[in-house]
């Protein structure tokens, strides 16, 4: 049985590898109208055969919005999510030819958020809208970014991905021992930003701390906090979503702000929290509801306030 499974994974692996190099063969050639067809199509065919993801999806929805959204309404949003994240996908291998000019010509900043990059040493934004074109974005406004992301499972995949990436000047720190490295990459005087995806699931053994987020506790990483407490670092919101009417991604933020005197790492990280919670009801459609964001419960809390998929 061991064996199977394990010829089975090879396989999945295998085909992984090859769909990724027919994605970067045929997407990129493709006329922007027929992306944002496919990304529609293949997000609500996924939303419909995709039953787990789907269930997650709805469960999360239920969480937040529960008798204030009509179940029809709470699909409806669901799958749109699906085909926002389906369209991020496609747009990673899009954007891999004529960079800048389709950059230009699909992608609009904000104004002020020009200033925020030229301040904020931490950019904190969420799996919303299309995070990694936005990176993109900011390397082609001069700015240099460094990430922190948890490799994905199939290490050519993963290696395919992180090329692309650094093609933009981006340097990607794995998530194991990430802390000292970004400690000497700012102090390193390079003038790297660091930009982080804070509504990943981490725990308190590995650096998390348990915070509100929608009123349900879930443990988010305390390091931005830590870290911008402990060197006194400016931070801002970052964020980047599709506007249909306008048919071109927004790149869009907050203005600098600092942890306040008295605040903790744990207070700080509860506020971050809250201003990613913020822009997700502004923007419900752009958010990543098909991901367990509430898995582990916190002891003492309510059980019933969390989806099912959740556990101790």
């Amino acid at each position: 049985m061991a064996k199977r499974i394990t010829i089975l994974r090879r396989v999945r692996a295998i085909g992984e590898i090859i769909l990724v190099q027919i994605g970067l063969l045929i997407i990129p050639l493709l006329p922007r109208r027929i992306i944002l067809g496919i990304a529609r199509t293949l997000g609500s065919l996924v939303f419909r055969c995709a039953r787990r993801d789907r269930r997650v999806a709805l469960a999360n929805v239920d969480l937040v919005y529960g008798d204030r959204m009509t179940g029809a309404a709470k699909h409806d949003l669901a799958r749109a999510a699906f085909c926002s994240y389906a369209l991020t996908m496609l747009d990673l291998f899009w954007f891999t030819i004529f960079r800048q000019r389709r950059l230009a010509r699909y992608m609009e900043i904000d104004p002020a958020v020009r200033h925020t990059l030229a301040e904020a040493v931490i950019l904190i934004t969420a799996h919303f809208g299309n995070w990694e074109v936005m990176g993109q974005a900011a390397s082609r406004e001069g700015y240099r970014l460094a990430g922190v992301a948890k490799p994905i499972a199939n290490p050519v995949v993963d290696a395919m991905l992180n090329r692309g990436r650094s093609r933009d000047g981006q340097i990607v720190i794995p998530r194991e021992g990430a802390m000292r490295r970004i400690v000497k990459l700012i102090r390193g005087g390079q003038n790297y930003k660091l930009a982080l995806l804070l509504d990943q699931e981490t725990m308190p053994k590995e650096g998390g701390v348990f915070v509100e987020f929608f009123g349900v506790p879930t443990p988010i990483s305390g390091a931005p906090a830590e870290l911008a407490l402990r060197l006194n670092l400016p931070m801002a919101m970052i964020f980047c979503r599709w506007d249909q009417d306008r048919a071109k991604y927004l790149v869009y933020g907050s203005p600098v702000f600092r942890g306040e005197p008295g605040m903790t790492g744990e207070s700080l990280t509860s506020d971050i929290a809250q201003r990613v919670e913020e822009e997700i009801r502004r923007h419900p459609e752009s958010w990543l509801w098909m991901y367990k964001r509430w898995k582990h419960k916190l002891p003492g809390f309510p059980v019933e306030r969390y989806p099912f998929y959740a556990d101790y």
